[in-house]
Formats: structure tokens, sequence, C-alpha cells
């Protein structure tokens, strides 16, 4: 994922960290304008601790204004996900 955003997007900067144990003040005193985690990441941050410090490490992360971008899934969700019975596809011939 990160090689297509650097091909996408030659002049970004794009980093892979542990969300609990990183600084970004090395790259940019400023801060910057967004941070995004993507794919129910935060789910992973299971202890509340952990995910403090994953917010405050982003937070310090952003410039004023700046904008954090993150999806989560509950407990329910995944549970109607996983328990439900599986659909039965067949395989049919389409016909035209």
């Amino acid at each position: 994922m990160l090689r297509l955003a650097r091909e996408n997007v030659p002049s970004g900067t794009f980093l892979q960290a542990d969300a609990g144990d990183f600084t970004l003040s090395h790259l940019n005193q400023e801060g910057v304008d967004a941070a995004v985690c993507a794919f129910d990441s935060v789910n992973h941050l299971i202890e509340a601790p952990q995910l403090q410090r994953a917010f405050h490490n982003v937070h310090q992360a952003l410039r004023s204004g700046g904008c954090f971008v993150f999806d989560v899934n509950t407990g329910t969700a995944y549970g109607n996900r996983w328990n439900s019975p599986r659909p039965k596809y067949s395989r049919t011939t389409p016909s035209f």
C-alpha cells in the first residue's frame, strides 16, 4: 500500500510505524496536515492505554487544524459478519 502511495504521490512522505510508539518530530517541526489509519487498524489496539498512546501520538504529529481519519468496527459488527451462516452460491452459466 505504501509503495502504491509513493508511486501516486512522489512528493509525499509516507511512513509505516507502530501507532503506540512513534514520533514525527524528526521530519517536520510544524506537524502534518493529515494522518490516515485504515482497514480497522485501530481495532488491533485492544487495551485502553495502547489506544490512548496512539491517539496522543497522532495528535502530537498533527499541525493545528490537522485531520485524523480512521475507521473502526464494533464487536457487534464482527459478530454479525462472522457468526452468520455463509450464503450458498451456485455456479450458473449466464444467458445472453
